[in-house]
């Protein structure tokens, strides 16, 4: 009866986790490390612009939120009172969330497959971005040559960052975490740039608000690149005088 009762045990300990994340429920457990009296913390979704889908009362620096999610989204948590926030990926996982007023301290989201490969990505290029801050913070006080030089190492430690997130995409077509760390990127890119992350990401991300403006930016870039479409007749005359016609 006893081994009985321990195997049932460890099967509700493990099993129970897999039939969250199977029905697409989530789980929030949150901690704030503040000195102020928070009250209440919010969850926010981000899809046509920023929603809230639901609040909690916080209890000893506590809060819990719980539900279902039919597909994953950008979501994050703030506190009543508080401009300070945390931004993660919304999917079905247990989810640890520490928020940390301070901001000089790192607020953290442990759980849930698209957040440790946000982690992942973010830990790979640390040290790439330790060192471009370096080299910026001495740009600034550098003569001509000395930023022409600087300038040069900055780009390469660019390009470093540039193949790591490609390696993110390559490894992770479907990820809405991928989608999120090109986000900033989108809107400084050119058309060849675009058209290679419409074509390595995974289609079933349409829904995502910034797979659409990844869209967006793809063809108004096309557009002005005149893609597809058929060039405009050309009249002149060389230098001898003589006429010619330009046509596609």
């Amino acid at each position: 009866m006893r081994k009985s009762r321990l195997v049932l045990f460890w099967l509700c300990i493990h099993l129970i986790p897999l039939a969250t994340i199977a029905q697409g429920n989530y789980q929030i457990h949150g901690q704030i490390i503040s000195d102020e009296n928070v009250t209440h913390a919010y969850l926010y979704t981000f899809n046509k612009g920023r929603e809230l889908l639901d609040s909690a009362e916080v209890k000893n620096n506590a809060f819990q939120f719980s539900g279902q999610v039919d597909k994953i989204q950008a979501a994050s948590v703030g506190l009543k009172g508080s401009k300070r926030s945390v931004h993660f990926i919304l999917e079905p996982a247990q989810m640890q969330v520490r928020l940390q007023e301070d901001w000089n301290q790192p607020s953290t989201v442990i759980g849930g497959m698209q957040n440790a490969i946000k982690k992942g990505y973010e830990l790979d290029v640390a040290m790439f971005q330790d060192s471009m801050r370096a080299l910026g913070a001495a740009y600034e006080h550098a003569d001509e040559d000395g930023k022409v030089k600087l300038g040069m190492q900055m780009q390469v430690w660019n390009q470093k960052v540039d193949s790591v997130r490609k390696d993110y995409l390559r490894a992770h077509p479907a990820s809405l975490a991928v989608l999120d760390i090109y986000r900033p990127y989108i809107p400084g890119m050119n058309y060849v740039e675009l058209q290679e992350l419409v074509s390595r990401f995974d289609k079933g991300l349409a829904y995502a608000p910034v797979y659409q403006e990844l869209l967006r930016n793809y063809e108004r870039k096309k557009e002005r690149n005149l893609v597809g479409k058929q060039a405009p007749a050309i009249h002149s005359q060389t230098n001898g005088g003589k006429a010619f016609d330009l046509t596609s």
